[in-house]
């Protein structure tokens, strides 16, 4: 019985790694906001604001993300898939 429940779970893993990327994109692009808004309120201009808070933190995040995944979303898929049955 054990064994069926963690299958089940890593399956809803395999499932679920869009929603984990999505969410991290949110919070990455939250951030990049708050640091926009900080910068223009010490004086810098609005588009050099943005352009600085996307080099803080849009390469940070896309570091991290692949950390996470492949860039082949088959691939990833097939090698969590055999991550399951081991």
């Amino acid at each position: 019985m054990n064994a069926i429940v963690r299958f089940f779970k890593r399956l809803g893993i395999l499932f679920t790694r869009a929603r984990f990327h999505r969410e991290l994109e949110e919070e990455m692009a939250f951030h990049r906001e708050q640091q926009e808004k900080a910068l223009q309120a010490e004086g810098m201009a609005p588009e050099a604001a943005k352009y600085a808070a996307k080099r803080q933190f849009g390469n940070a995040a896309r570091k991290s993300c692949t950390a996470f995944s492949n860039r082949n979303p088959t691939a990833s898929r097939l090698s969590s898939f055999r991550r399951i049955w081991a």
